[in-house]
């Protein structure tokens, strides 16, 4: 009877590693299928809500980094660094996320590309949030917002603002946090009172 206990008991781990495994395979290929940043944001968001989802998205992205700069295409460098970004924020490593958030800052105005320049801004000052460095991750923030709204882009904006006001609180400045509260209202209505979007958004 314990023999059967046993083997049924790995029979059903098993079972579920390799459900996991198959739920992280697909996602990783819906992934290849867009380039379009809400669609990434989707999917990232679901693969780094499953275990080990998060070192397979930082995986990929590194592989797909390499081959876009063998290949000398600066879109899909572009799209591989969001992708370790991601998966560095949920890893919580720093380093690893202002490295590559800088790198995508750089092809962003090396190639006069700003679709996805708002994002690396953010993951910048969120790495630094990590390193508890609030006032250089405010001034990372303000170039997200402006080049959010550069981009009409106002949820992630607002989900910027959030950001900004954490930091503020952190460094016992409420009146540059009520300043930034105010200009997050101001967005919100403009969006006629859809619910407020968290993208990214640090709690403190």
């Amino acid at each position: 009877m314990k023999k059967f206990t046993l083997t049924f008991l790995f029979a059903f781990v098993c079972s579920i590693g390799f459900a996991q495994k198959s739920k992280i395979d697909s996602l990783l290929m819906k992934i290849d299928q867009t380039e379009d940043i809400k669609e990434l944001q989707l999917v990232t968001g679901e693969l780094t809500s499953t275990p080990e989802g998060a070192f397979a998205l930082l995986k990929k992205g590194k592989q797909d980094l390499q081959k876009a700069e063998k290949a000398g295409l600066a879109k899909k460098q572009q799209v591989a660094l969001i992708l370790i970004c991601d998966a560095a924020f949920q890893l919580h490593d720093a380093p690893e996320l202002l490295t590559d958030a800088l790198k995508g800052i750089r092809i962003c105005h090396d190639t006069n590309d700003a679709a996805f320049l708002h994002h690396f801004f953010h993951f910048a000052g969120l790495a630094n949030i990590y390193d508890r460095n609030f006032h250089r991750a405010v001034n990372y923030f303000s170039l997200s917002t402006m080049a959010s709204l550069a981009s009409k882009d106002i949820e992630s904006a607002l989900g910027t603002y959030s950001d900004m006001e954490s930091c503020y609180a952190n460094l016992n400045m409420p009146d540059s946090a009520l300043i930034i509260a105010r200009r997050e209202f101001a967005l919100l209505k403009q969006l006629g009172g859809r619910e407020k979007p968290g993208y990214h958004n640090m709690a403190m």
